[in-house]
């Protein structure tokens, strides 16, 4: 078992978190590259999704906690940087489910079950490593933005999808 937990550290320390480090950093626009393909090929104008924002966001802190290594951190802070600048809605709360290359929504529709994550009032893998401060993650604004989204989803679908509100 040893041996398994070795190869697989390996795996992730020597290709894995290179690979995302030198191939999906968008150093033009900000962020995390939106599509990379099979080959390498990189589209500079696809959209960014918040499920692999988040995950990255993810990865990097728990990597960054247990390896030290200020590169992991420093991918995290990008991460939960532009997460909250360009995913989170300033002014209805929840998040985005996906925002283009720039930055900007590509539809203001929410999903209930993407805006979870933010309504932990300190996520561990966020809040220890990236040392943000928790006003930052834990608004009393965002536990009532997913309430609100939750009961207007029951008019909806069953896939927690719902639309902005301004109430």
């Amino acid at each position: 078992m040893a041996n398994l937990r070795e190869r697989v550290e390996r795996e992730l320390l020597n290709n894995i978190l290179p690979f995302w480090l030198k191939h999906c950093i968008d150093d033009e626009y900000g962020g995390f590259r939106g599509q990379i393909t099979n080959d390498l090929q990189i589209d500079p104008v696809a959209h960014k999704g918040l499920i692999l924002n988040a995950r990255i966001l993810w990865t990097f802190s728990k990597t960054y906690e247990v390896y030290k290594n200020e590169i992991y951190l420093r991918t995290a802070k990008r991460a939960y940087k532009y997460l909250m600048q360009h995913f989170w809605d300033r002014q209805f709360g929840g998040v985005f489910w996906m925002v283009d290359f720039q930055g900007k929504p590509v539809s203001t529709d929410k999903h209930s079950h993407c805006t979870h994550w933010l309504s932990m009032p300190t996520p561990p893998r966020t809040e220890r490593p990236c040392k943000m401060p928790s006003s930052c993650i834990g608004s009393s604004k965002k536990p009532r933005t997913i309430q609100r989204m939750a009961a207007i989803s029951k008019h909806m679908n069953v896939t927690g999808h719902c639309l902005k509100s301004s109430d």
